[in-house]
């Protein structure tokens, strides 16, 4: 029965081996993970350094103020004690041995007692660091979030996409007024892999401005893609025209300025149906501009942002 009755040690015992048993329980869980170990190893560092500054020292200065100069100090007393004063090994151990132990037990105490309160103010110090960068970037995520939905409204008249946009229908205009009347098409093709949509943007606003029908080649048909594929230039448009198309000549050194553009007199491969259909009243002279995009184009503005 006095096996099972509580007394201070057993609960001094259990207590020690709860917490010992737990503290090696956290400590395998974290040395299995590698994020965990990586990061459990950067804070111990820094909690170590932390108490390196409070000392006003770095590991130098704690290894010969503390280790160092007491065994020089020993080592100077087996001296002293045995070979000048001859006293006994006993005695040359306890007058100079004894004390230098002692020492460098009470600079491990003193390091590592301090070390678990170092440690718990780091983690409570990274915490408020951390709640006070999650308010900052909440904060930045709510502007954001509020400016996106203001230019769902609004045009931004300073942003690139805006010049790109005003110098675009600037050339499409010009490029009408050139046409003086004359019938024209624009054909625009892309391949079906291509990582922007620039030629929907180009087409959508070509239409409006250039008084020319333009068209985009449905990308379900396999000869449209053969088109779209051949003899393209991945980061450039290729600007297939008439050679002694004038007007278009100019067109395409106006949207090399937004544009990476490369120049082709190869027209549109001829194909039994028609790509298109301009009304009963079209009489097959119409002027066509043919721009075949690549997978990686980009915007001029875009590309030397990026330099």
């Amino acid at each position: 029965m006095d096996l099972l009755r509580p007394t201070f040690k057993k609960c001094i015992f259990v207590a020690a081996a709860v917490i010992t048993v737990t503290f090696l329980c956290i400590v395998v869980s974290v040395m299995t993970v590698r994020e965990w170990r990586t990061a459990a190893a950067h804070f111990i560092h820094r909690t170590w350094t932390a108490e390196i500054e409070e000392n006003s020292t770095s590991n130098v200065g704690l290894f010969l103020g503390s280790i160092a100069v007491p065994i020089v100090a020993a080592l100077l007393g087996v001296a002293n004690f045995r070979w000048r004063k001859k006293q006994s090994w006993k005695d040359t151990f306890q007058n100079s041995i004894e004390p230098t132990v002692l020492i460098l037990i009470a600079v491990i105490i003193v390091y590592f007692g301090a070390f678990p309160y170092l440690l718990v103010r780091g983690a409570y110090n990274e915490h408020k660091v951390l709640v006070n960068r999650n308010v900052d970037l909440t904060m930045q995520l709510d502007k954001a979030n509020r400016e996106i939905e203001d230019r769902k409204q609004h045009i931004y008249f300073r942003d690139p996409a805006m010049g790109n946009l005003r110098a675009m229908l600037m050339d499409f205009a010009m490029y009408r007024n050139a046409q003086k009347g004359r019938p024209c098409v624009m054909w625009f093709t892309a391949p079906k892999n291509s990582h922007s949509n620039i030629s929907g943007e180009v087409m959508e606003f070509s239409n409006v401005v250039s008084g020319c029908f333009s068209f985009g080649a449905p990308s379900i048909n396999p000869d449209n893609e053969k088109d779209a594929l051949d003899g393209m230039v991945p980061d450039a448009v290729v600007f297939h025209m008439d050679r002694n198309d004038k007007a278009a000549f100019s067109l395409s050194g106006q949207l090399a300025s937004l544009l990476p553009i490369q120049i082709s007199y190869v027209p549109l491969p001829k194909r039994p149906e028609p790509r298109y259909s301009l009304g009963p009243n079209a009489k097959g002279d119409e002027t066509v501009i043919w721009l075949q995009f690549g997978t990686d184009v980009k915007w001029n503005s875009e590309r030397w942002t990026a330099r």
